[in-house]
């Protein structure tokens, strides 16, 4: 697993039970292998954290 000195800024697409899919900005954390660990706002502007699939995932 990498894990980065400086979180890597991100695009990402997250799907939620309660929100659905949607695109919202975030921080790579970690990644290992197809799979990436961030950090993000949704667009109710709260906080989450999530593994998702690395083709989910574009540098901002």
């Amino acid at each position: 697993m990498v894990e980065p000195s400086d979180p890597v800024p991100v695009r990402v697409w997250i799907q939620a039970h309660q929100s659905g899919d949607h695109e919202c900005d975030g921080h790579a954390v970690a990644w290992a292998g197809t799979q990436v660990h961030v950090r993000y706002i949704d667009r109710h502007g709260r906080e989450g954290w999530a593994w998702v699939w690395a083709n989910a995932v574009t540098r901002r």
